[in-house]
C-alpha cells in the first residue's frame, strides 16, 4: 500500500500546484516578495509585496486576474499595496495554514478572510474579516467594524475550505488538544458561527495535534492530516459535504511529516518526511483500502 522514494521538494510543490484547474487559483503569492503565475502554461515568477514564512493565500477572478492576497497579518490589493484598513489582522505567517479566503454567497463583491494565529503564541485562535471590493476605488478594503472577529479558539494550525453539496461552502478547522473537527457553513445567509462538531481520530492528549498540514480531497469527500510533533500521525477521514460531519478515521501511518497532498484524481496520498537524509516521499494507494468509500464502520485494524 505504501511506497517511498527520494525527492526534491520542488517536485512536490509543482505536483501539488498543477492539480488546480480554475482561474481563481492561477496566481499564488507566497514567501518573500514572490509568487507563481500559472495563467500562461508553465509557471512564471510573480512579484508580490509580502513577507510570509508559511501561512498566506491569494484569490483571483475566474479569468485568473489577481484580486488580493494576504500574509495573515496584512492584506494587499492587486497592485501590491496594503489596503487602507488591511494591516493589524490577527494572524501569523508562521501558522502552517494560517489564512483562507471564501467568496460571499450573497454578495459577490465581498470575501471572508479567515486568519489563524501561531501555536507558539499560545492563543490558538481563528478570526475573520470582511473584504469589500467596492471600497478603495475598486481595489478593496477591510470593512470597518468587520475586522478580526473571533470565530473559534483552541485550534491548531490546520484549516481547509471544502465545497458543499449545494450552493454553500465549508471552512474546517481542527481542535488543538483532542480529535475534534469544527466545520463552519457559509451560504446565502452568511457565515454560521456555530460549527458542526465531529470527533474523529486517534490522538487525544495535551498538545496532541499541532503543526502540519490538513488537506481536503479533490472530490471533497476525504480529509487527510499529518503532524510533525509527537505523536506523529498520518490520518485519513471521511467528510460529508452535505452535513459537515467528519468521521471514520483511518490510521495510515506513524511518520514525522509536515506536508500532505492528494493526486489530482484523489486515488493517491503523498506525504514527504519532515526529517531524514535523504528526504523521502511516501505514496499511499488509497484504492487498496477496503473502506476507501468510508461507508462501513469496521475496526481500525482492517483499514490498515
Amino acid at each position: 500500500m505504501k511506497t517511498s522514494t527520494t525527492i526534491l521538494l520542488l517536485f512536490l510543490l509543482c505536483s501539488t500546484l498543477v492539480s488546480y484547474g480554475q482561474g481563481e487559483n492561477n496566481i499564488w503569492c507566497f514567501g518573500t516578495n514572490t509568487g507563481l503565475d500559472f495563467n500562461a502554461g508553465p509557471p512564471v515568477l510573480y512579484p508580490s509585496a509580502m513577507d510570509a514564512f508559511e501561512g498566506c493565500t491569494s484569490i483571483c477572478d475566474a479569468s485568473g486576474s489577481l484580486i488580493f492576497y494576504t500574509s495573515t497579518s496584512t492584506v494587499f490589493d492587486r497592485n501590491n499595496n496594503v489596503m487602507p484598513n488591511g494591516s493589524g489582522l490577527i494572524g501569523n505567517s508562521s501558522s502552517t495554514m494560517g489564512a483562507a479566503i471564501v467568496q460571499s454567497n450573497s454578495n459577490p463583491n465581498q470575501y471572508y478572510l479567515f486568519t489563524m494565529t501561531d501555536i507558539a503564541q499560545h492563543t490558538n485562535s481563528l478570526h475573520y474579516s470582511i473584504i469589500d471590493m467596492t471600497l478603495n476605488g475598486g481595489l478593496g478594503d477591510v470593512v470597518v467594524g468587520q475586522k478580526n472577529i473571533l470565530l473559534d479558539d483552541d485550534v491548531e494550525e490546520k484549516m481547509v475550505v471544502a465545497r458543499g453539496a449545494g450552493c454553500y461552502t465549508w471552512l474546517i478547522v481542527h481542535h488543538y488538544t483532542n480529535p475534534e473537527f469544527h466545520a463552519f457553513k457559509i451560504d446565502a445567509s452568511g457565515l454560521d458561527v456555530t460549527p458542526i462538531v465531529s470527533t474523529s481520530g486517534f490522538c487525544n492528549i495535551t498538545n496532541g495535534y499541532t503543526r502540519g498540514e490538513m488537506k481536503i480531497s479533490p472530490n471533497d469527500s476525504n480529509i487527510a492530516l499529518v503532524n510533525y510533533e509527537n505523536p506523529w500521525v498520518v490520518e485519513l477521514h471521511s467528510f460529508n459535504n452535505t452535513t459537515g460531519v467528519v468521521s471514520n478515521a483511518i490510521d495510515l501511518d506513524t511518520i514525522r511529516a509536515y506536508g500532505v497532498s492528494y493526486s489530482p484524481d484523489g486515488s493517491k496520498l503523498y506525504v514527504p518526511t519532515y526529517s531524514g537524509n535523504p528526504a523521502a516521499l511516501y505514496q499511499y494507494d488509497l484504492s487498496l483500502l477496503p473502506c476507501i468509500n468510508m461507508t462501513c464502520r469496521c475496526c481500525r485494524m482492517c483499514r490498515r
